[in-house]
């Protein structure tokens, strides 16, 4: 299994199961324009996993 590394892999990929086994990370790509489109604009919250979980 790979790890997700940064902000935007964390809160926007998901694990897809294939027989109650994990089969790969899914992207859901709107969510994932939309956080980075929030990081371009404030940086600041770009380590803040604190801050995400809430969002």
């Amino acid at each position: 299994m790979i790890f997700r590394k940064n902000i935007t892999e964390m809160f926007s990929t998901f694990a897809l199961l294939e027989a109650g086994k994990f089969s790969k990370w899914i992207t859901d790509t709107k969510l994932r324009r939309s956080i980075q489109s929030y990081l371009n604009n404030y940086p600041e919250v770009a380590d803040s996993e604190d801050f995400w979980v809430l969002y």
